[in-house]
C-alpha cells in the first residue's frame, strides 16, 4: 500500500505541476471547429508532453532508488519495498513513454482526417537548444526503442544469466541521460516557469547524479566490507543441497538484526547477489582472529549459485555490503504472529529463531 501511495503521489505532484503551466480550460473543446481540428491538434501536444514528464519522471525516479540509499528504505519500510517500487516506476516509464510516442504518431491520423489546420504553432523552448531540436528528436527516438527493449528483457531476465541482466541493467544510466537531453531540449519554455521548472529541473537534476553516481560504481560503495570466508560446507547431499558460508566480519561491521540480508560479491566479474543473513547478531561466536562470524544459506538456483560450492574456499575475500531490510519480527506486541516458509525462505527466520 505504501509503494502505491508513494507511486501515485509522485505522478499526481508532476500532474499538478503541469496543469499550473497550462491553459486552464486546456484548448481541447470543441475538437474539430471551423478552423479544423484545433481540439484534436490541442489535446494531442498536451498528452505528448505529459506522458513525457511522466516517463522522465519516472526514470529519474527509477535511478534514485537505484543508489539503495537508507532513507529511502526507511520510508518505505524495507529495501525489498525500494526495489518493488524501482521494477513499478521503471514500468510506468516504459507505459509513459509509449504514450509518448502515440502522441506523436498521431499526427499523421490527425492530418489524415482534418488536414494541418488548427495545428499550434511550434513551441519555443531554451534559446541555447533551439538549434538541438532535431538532434534530441532523433536521439529521443532510439533511446525510447533502446528503454523498452531493455525493460522487457528485465521483465524477462530469467533467460538471461544474471552476468548479462547485469551488464544489460548498467546501460540504464546511459539511456536514462540520453533522454535527459532529450527532455531539455525540447520542454517548452514556458514550462521552466514555476512549479513545473523547479521541479523538473530537480528531477532532472538528482537523476543525472543518481546516474553518474551509479556509472561510477559507487552505489553502496559506503556500506561495503572487506570480509573472509571461515567456513563453507554444504548442507546435505545431491546437486540442491544449500550451501553454508560463515564469514569472518572486519571490525566496521555494524552489526545486524535478525532477518535482514545483504548484497554479497564472491566474484567481481559476476557482482553482488542479495542473500538472506541466516544468524542472529553474535551467534555466531568470534574467528580466531576476534572477528564477529555472519552465516549465509545460499540455495543453489541458478548457473551461478549451482557453482558455488566448488568455487569458494577458506581465506577467500567476501565483499558484503549492508546491512539491509525491515523485516525483524517484532511486529505488534498485541498480535500474534504466524510465521511460514519454505524452502531457502526459512532463512530469515533461522536468524530470528
Amino acid at each position: 500500500m505504501r509503494m502505491k501511495l508513494t507511486l501515485g503521489a509522485y505522478l499526481l505532484g508532476i500532474t499538478l505541476a503541469w496543469l499550473a503551466v497550462v491553459p486552464p480550460d486546456l484548448g481541447i473543446v470543441p475538437l474539430v471547429d471551423v478552423q479544423g481540428a484545433t481540439g484534436w491538434w490541442q489535446l494531442r501536444q498536451h498528452a505528448l508532453y505529459l506522458s513525457g514528464l511522466w516517463s522522465i519522471g519516472l526514470m529519474a525516479l527509477v535511478m534514485v532508488l537505484a543508489l539503495r540509499l537508507p532513507l529511502a528504505e526507511r520510508l518505505l519500510g524495507g529495501m525489498d519495498q525500494v526495489y518493488r517500487l524501482h521494477k513499478w516506476a521503471g514500468i510506468g516509464a516504459a507505459l509513459a513513454a509509449i504514450a509518448h510516442w502515440g502522441a506523436k504518431e498521431s499526427s499523421d491520423w490527425i492530418k489524415a482526417l482534418w488536414g494541418r489546420a488548427g495545428r499550434p504553432a511550434r513551441e519555443a523552448v531554451l534559446p541555447w537548444l533551439t538549434d538541438a531540436r532535431g538532434f534530441a528528436k532523433d536521439l529521443g527516438e532510439w533511446a525510447f526503442y533502446l528503454l523498452l527493449a531493455m525493460v522487457a528483457l528485465t521483465l524477462i531476465s530469467r533467460l538471461l544469466s544474471y552476468r548479462n541482466w547485469r551488464v544489460l541493467h548498467r546501460a540504464m544510466p546511459v539511456l536514462f541521460l540520453a533522454l535527459v537531453l532529450h527532455s531539455v531540449a525540447l520542454m517548452p519554455l514556458s514550462f521552466w516557469a514555476l512549479p513545473m521548472g523547479l521541479l523538473m529541473g530537480g528531477m532532472l537534476a538528482l537523476g543525472s547524479l543518481a546516474a553518474l553516481w551509479s556509472l561510477a560504481g559507487w552505489v553502496g560503495a559506503r556500506r561495503s566490507h572487506a570480509a573472509r570466508i571461515h567456513s563453507v560446507q554444504r548442507l546435505g547431499d545431491g546437486p540442491d543441497a544449500p550451501l553454508e558460508v560463515v564469514c569472518a566480519m572486519p571490525a566496521a561491521w555494524p552489526g545486524h538484526r535478525a532477518g535482514q540480508f545483504a548484497f554479497v560479491r564472491f566474484d567481481a566479474s559476476e557482482g553482488a547477489h542479495p542473500f538472506t543473513i541466516a544468524s542472529a547478531a553474535g551467534s555466531m561466536g568470534e574467528s580466531e582472529r576476534g572477528e564477529p562470524l555472519l552465516r549465509l544459506v545460499i540455495k543453489p538456483l541458478g548457473d551461478y549459485t549451482r557453482t558455488l560450492h566448488r568455487q569458494l574456499r577458506v581465506g577467500q575475500r567476501v565483499d558484503i555490503e549492508g546491512p539491509y531490510g525491515r523485516f525483524d519480527g517484532r511486529g505488534s506486541r498485541r498480535r500474534q504472529q504466524v510465521w511460514v516458509a519454505a524452502g531457502v525462505g526459512v532463512t530469515p527466520f533461522l536468524a530470528l529463531l
